[in-house]
């Protein structure tokens, strides 16, 4: 399988935000608990079934604005990496995928990547995108779009272990691969 893309904001913002959705994984499941409690404390304040307790309402601000500095943060960082001078974004990216081998190259850049697809870091599948590890600081976001038959690269992708994919679709997307976790 051979294809040519290029990357756009849209595809880096989807990376970003599973980067920021992962970075904060702890964070999302107890705002999954506040937020449902916090509508119900104050649907009972206001029929008056329980006294207004200000500290809550504090708890319940302060998780918003920390929401609002995380997405933020990643737009922030968005419009950062799309004004630098070693952005990809609309740069012509040729791969190619032959057995269990994967070449990359960007010819505007004189970079050139060869390397087996079961020794990558990892793999995530999201709903526009695939993102490929090569270690924790290298990714290649390759769009959905790009791809002539989608079904035959994500057969092609099942030479990387199962532990080092994941696949938003099958509710593991919260998943974290091993060089993300923090070292004690």
């Amino acid at each position: 399988m051979q294809f040519h893309y290029s990357t756009d904001t849209k595809d880096l913002r989807a990376a970003m935000y599973y980067g920021v959705l992962m970075r904060n994984a702890a964070f999302g499941r107890i705002m999954l608990v506040l937020l449902p409690l916090a509508l119900l404390y104050f649907f009972g304040v206001t029929c008056g079934l329980w006294p207004d307790i200000p500290a809550i309402s504090y708890v319940v601000l302060a998780c918003g604005i920390w929401v609002l500095i995380l997405l933020g943060n990643a737009e922030r960082a968005i419009m950062k990496h799309s004004h630098s001078a070693d952005s990809l974004l609309g740069v012509g990216i040729d791969v190619k995928i032959q057995d269990n081998w994967l070449f990359v190259d960007i010819a505007d850049r004189n970079f050139h990547f060869k390397g087996k697809l079961s020794e990558l870091a990892g793999a995530v599948e999201l709903k526009r995108v695939v993102l490929l590890y090569v270690n924790a600081q290298q990714t290649f976001i390759i769009p959905k779009r790009a791809l002539p038959d989608e079904a035959y690269f994500m057969r092609c992708l099942a030479h990387i272990p199962a532990d080092r994919f994941i696949r938003e679709s099958d509710g593991s997307g919260t998943r974290r691969f091993a060089f993300w976790r923090r070292k004690k």
